[in-house]
């Protein structure tokens, strides 16, 4: 299945919201039957109590029915992002952070330490 700017906008909107009602997709999207559909099919989208019934027919979505991202829903999804916060919290402001503290900390303990002239 190929990733339009629709459903990638709908795994996005999955994807933050951890877990979300048809109704609520319903609701936000225009045309999300299908979309959606294709999505669950795809393994994109997991539909919450499964989406074939026993006998392996596919289970008609409900207002009730909730859906959240798979596997591959979720790679999509993090592939396409291109500003990451903690990538930027871990890698680029901490380190700044711990220089600045640790500088501080050698100024101070080498003016406390050191004999006066």
């Amino acid at each position: 299945m190929t990733i339009t700017k629709h459903s990638l906008k709908i795994l996005r909107y999955i994807y933050h919201r951890k877990s979300v009602s048809y109704s609520k997709l319903n609701m936000k999207f225009d045309g999300i039957n299908k979309i959606l559909d294709s999505l669950v099919r795809s393994h994109y989208v997991v539909q919450i109590g499964g989406s074939t019934n026993e006998y392996g027919e596919p289970v008609p979505f409900r207002e009730d029915t909730l859906f959240k991202l798979d596997e591959l829903g979720i790679a999509e999804v993090e592939s396409k992002q291109w500003f990451n916060l903690q990538f930027v919290l871990l890698q680029i402001v901490l380190p700044i952070v711990i220089a600045i503290i640790t500088t501080l900390i050698t100024i101070f303990l080498t003016t406390l330490l050191s004999p006066s002239l």
